[in-house]
């Protein structure tokens, strides 16, 4: 990884430490290679390799929407990639993948673009490349392009005032637009995407 991307990806780390979620330790997961083939997970369906560490009440397939309901339990981070990946492997063409976590305190709701998801799932430390063929695609994704405006937003507002009274979550979305101005559409730029609204403080 070349020097200017290290400042970012450790800003990432930092949000997640201290983020909304509460969570601790992010147990170096720091991409999608910790999620492959780890315990036989590809030998089973998603849905009953998450059975066998939370507790799913809903699991369900459309075009339009991957959805799973989890009761929330242990780190929130983990908890929802493990979702993302249940869902991938099932539910290989719906549009966008819905992470329902039950909590006792307050319900929180997580979307994602599914072809990005799909993507960051399939790749690994031997081939980290992503085609541009599936670049277009995430580009097109429509919770991708979404997410890409917000982030363009804090950008802005820091190029042009500073980071004064923006959020430690405003200047990782700042910074995940101009890593992704510097860099397109990179693993890294899909692992801003995710931890970005995986820590989105308006979820819950």
């Amino acid at each position: 990884m070349k020097f200017y991307t290290v400042i970012p990806i450790l800003l990432i780390v930092a949000i997640i430490i201290g983020g909304c979620t509460g969570t601790a330790d992010y147990g170096g997961s720091t991409g999608p290679t910790s999620y492959e083939n780890s315990d036989g997970f590809f030998a089973k369906s998603g849905e009953d390799r998450l059975k066998e560490d939370y507790e799913v009440s809903y699991f369900g397939c459309t075009n339009d929407y991957g959805m799973v309901d989890i009761e929330s339990w242990g780190n929130r981070d983990d908890q929802i990639v493990d979702g993302l990946k249940a869902l991938s492997k099932d539910c290989p063409d719906s549009e966008t993948y819905s992470i329902h976590i039950l909590d006792s305190r307050v319900d929180c709701d997580y979307y994602f673009g599914g072809k990005p998801i799909r993507v960051w799932m399939e790749l690994s430390e031997e081939n980290s490349l992503i085609t541009e063929e599936n670049k277009r695609l995430i580009e097109a994704d429509t919770r991708f392009s979404n997410w890409l405006s917000r982030v363009q937003t804090y950008y802005t507002l820091e190029q042009q005032s500073g980071t004064s009274g923006m959020t430690d979550y405003e200047q990782m979305l700042s910074a995940s637009y101009k890593y992704y101005l510097e860099n397109e559409i990179t693993d890294d730029t899909l692992t801003y995407y995710i931890m970005g609204e995986i820590n989105n403080p308006h979820t819950c």
